[in-house]
């Protein structure tokens, strides 16, 4: 195991509270987030709430990530879709290498070219949950494995993003993979606090 440190950013200039390895993050409801784009409407919603942090950027290697969620809200399910992990890439023209989020039906797996929902009979959402990924950053691609209260739910794969295929008339913030998590949503139905404690992210090798 190699020591690895991470200073946690804001992504799109949002607050949350922090001490140490504890993060809060709060969203109030019909409040558009701070992002390029967060308060344009499409098909799927109307705008996107967002309070999330970032690590730097990754270089090859094994990562893995864990911390303990909690969530305080009015109804389980406090919007259509919110999310509680990333791995990116380039934020903005592309999607998430991988991204475990909450739907309707429970938790959902997902990276550029597939989603899954994860069996409820396997898994069920409660708001409190021990989350575990492990990250595996090769050459060309971007392995990632999930582990949540100690049951592998799912393991997702993608092409990782090569510098020479992005447009280069468009600024890109990022083209090493890193992590995001917080609280990121849309159709939202109340308020919500999203808190991780013991935040760690270690690299494996």
């Amino acid at each position: 195991m190699i020591k690895f440190e991470t200073i946690w950013k804001h992504s799109c200039h949002n607050e949350w509270i922090q001490r140490g390895n504890y993060f809060e993050f709060f969203l109030k409801k019909g409040t558009p987030g701070k992002c390029i784009g967060d308060a344009d409407s499409t098909r799927y919603y109307k705008f996107k709430e967002r309070s999330e942090v970032r690590s730097t950027e990754l270089d090859q290697g094994v990562y893995e990530w864990s911390a303990n969620l909690e969530i305080i809200s009015d109804t389980l399910f406090h919007a259509k879709y919110f999310s509680l992990f990333q791995v990116h890439g380039v934020i903005l023209t592309t999607k998430p290498y991988s991204s475990l989020s909450v739907k309707h039906s429970g938790f959902n797996l997902s990276s550029p070219n597939s989603s899954k929902d994860v069996p409820s009979d396997l898994l069920k959402y409660n708001r409190k949950h021990h989350i575990n990924v492990r990250v595996v950053i090769g050459k060309k691609k971007v392995i990632v494995r999930y582990k949540i209260d100690d049951k592998h739910i799912g393991t997702t794969s993608a092409d990782k993003l090569q510098s020479d295929k992005l447009d280069k008339n468009f600024h890109h913030d990022s083209v090493k993979p890193f992590l995001k998590f917080g609280a990121y949503r849309w159709e939202a139905n109340c308020d919500v606090t999203q808190i991780y404690k013991d935040v760690t992210l270690i690299k494996k090798q």
